[in-house]
Protein backbone atom coordinates (compact mmCIF):
# COMPACT_ATOMS: atom_id res chain seq x y z
CA UNK A 1 0.00 0.00 0.00
CA UNK A 2 1.40 3.09 -1.16
CA UNK A 3 3.10 5.29 2.22
CA UNK A 4 0.79 8.43 1.16
CA UNK A 5 -2.17 6.61 2.01
CA UNK A 6 -0.87 4.36 5.26
CA UNK A 7 -0.57 7.74 6.64
CA UNK A 8 -3.96 8.96 6.00
CA UNK A 9 -5.31 6.49 7.57
CA UNK A 10 -2.86 6.08 10.58
CA UNK A 11 -3.90 9.63 11.23
CA UNK A 12 -7.43 8.85 11.16
CA UNK A 13 -7.27 5.69 13.42
CA UNK A 14 -4.77 7.15 15.80
CA UNK A 15 -5.62 11.38 16.48
CA UNK A 16 -4.06 11.86 19.27
CA UNK A 17 -0.55 11.04 17.20
CA UNK A 18 0.25 14.69 15.54
CA UNK A 19 2.46 14.90 12.51
CA UNK A 20 2.06 11.70 10.91
CA UNK A 21 3.80 12.36 7.49
CA UNK A 22 5.76 10.58 4.48
CA UNK A 23 9.50 11.00 3.76
CA UNK A 24 11.88 10.38 0.58
CA UNK A 25 15.02 9.24 1.53
CA UNK A 26 17.89 9.54 -0.74
CA UNK A 27 17.40 6.43 -2.54
CA UNK A 28 13.47 7.20 -3.18
CA UNK A 29 12.46 4.86 -0.55
CA UNK A 30 9.37 5.95 0.69
CA UNK A 31 8.68 5.80 4.93
CA UNK A 32 5.73 7.07 7.25
CA UNK A 33 7.35 9.00 9.69
CA UNK A 34 4.74 8.39 12.88
CA UNK A 35 5.09 12.22 14.10
CA UNK A 36 4.96 13.09 18.05
CA UNK A 37 4.22 9.09 18.48
CA UNK A 38 7.50 8.55 20.99
CA UNK A 39 7.50 12.19 22.18
CA UNK A 40 3.98 12.70 24.30
CA UNK A 41 1.69 11.12 21.33
CA UNK A 42 -1.02 9.17 23.25
CA UNK A 43 -3.12 6.24 22.34
CA UNK A 44 -6.83 6.21 24.24
CA UNK A 45 -8.04 2.96 25.72
CA UNK A 46 -11.31 2.09 23.54
CA UNK A 47 -12.52 -1.09 25.47
CA UNK A 48 -9.78 -2.84 24.02
CA UNK A 49 -8.87 -3.59 27.90
CA UNK A 50 -5.05 -3.15 27.26
CA UNK A 51 -4.44 -1.13 30.37
CA UNK A 52 -6.03 -3.85 32.20
CA UNK A 53 -3.35 -5.65 31.18
CA UNK A 54 -0.54 -4.20 31.37
CA UNK A 55 0.16 -2.64 34.97
CA UNK A 56 2.54 -0.20 33.90
CA UNK A 57 -0.34 1.41 31.77
CA UNK A 58 -3.31 0.69 34.34
CA UNK A 59 -2.68 4.26 35.84
CA UNK A 60 -3.75 5.97 32.41
CA UNK A 61 -6.93 4.51 32.60
CA UNK A 62 -9.68 6.53 32.32
CA UNK A 63 -6.93 9.60 31.70
CA UNK A 64 -5.72 11.13 27.67
CA UNK A 65 -4.43 7.67 26.98
CA UNK A 66 -1.40 5.23 27.30
CA UNK A 67 1.93 6.35 26.17
CA UNK A 68 2.28 5.48 21.65
CA UNK A 69 5.99 5.23 21.79
CA UNK A 70 8.26 5.27 24.57
CA UNK A 71 12.10 4.74 23.66
CA UNK A 72 13.70 5.03 27.09
CA UNK A 73 10.82 2.95 28.65
CA UNK A 74 9.76 5.27 31.14
CA UNK A 75 6.67 3.82 31.40
CA UNK A 76 7.41 0.16 30.20
CA UNK A 77 9.45 -1.81 32.77
CA UNK A 78 12.94 0.35 31.44
CA UNK A 79 12.61 -1.46 28.27
CA UNK A 80 11.65 0.30 24.26
CA UNK A 81 8.05 0.32 24.04
CA UNK A 82 5.47 0.42 21.14
CA UNK A 83 1.85 0.39 21.78
CA UNK A 84 0.09 -2.57 20.16
CA UNK A 85 -2.30 -1.47 18.52
CA UNK A 86 0.16 0.87 16.95
CA UNK A 87 1.71 -2.08 15.96
CA UNK A 88 -0.41 -3.98 14.90
CA UNK A 89 -2.29 -1.31 12.85
CA UNK A 90 0.85 -0.53 11.00
CA UNK A 91 1.65 -4.11 10.82
CA UNK A 92 -1.42 -4.52 9.03
CA UNK A 93 -0.31 -2.07 6.08
CA UNK A 94 2.44 -4.49 5.61
CA UNK A 95 4.77 -2.29 7.58
CA UNK A 96 7.14 -2.36 10.41
CA UNK A 97 7.81 -0.19 12.79
CA UNK A 98 11.82 1.31 13.85
CA UNK A 99 13.46 3.47 16.37
CA UNK A 100 14.90 6.05 14.34
CA UNK A 101 16.17 8.14 17.14
CA UNK A 102 14.98 8.17 20.84
CA UNK A 103 12.45 10.14 19.59
CA UNK A 104 11.14 9.30 16.72
CA UNK A 105 9.73 6.19 15.21
CA UNK A 106 9.76 5.31 11.29
CA UNK A 107 7.20 3.08 9.59
CA UNK A 108 9.14 1.07 6.60
CA UNK A 109 7.36 -1.05 3.84
CA UNK A 110 8.07 -4.88 4.11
Amino acid sequence: MKAEIVAQRLQKQFPNIKGIKVRKDDFGHMSVHLGNAAEGGTIQDKGSKLLDKEPDLAKYKGTWGAPAADYYGEFHNGYPYIHPELKAAVEKYGYHIEWQNPGEIVAYQD
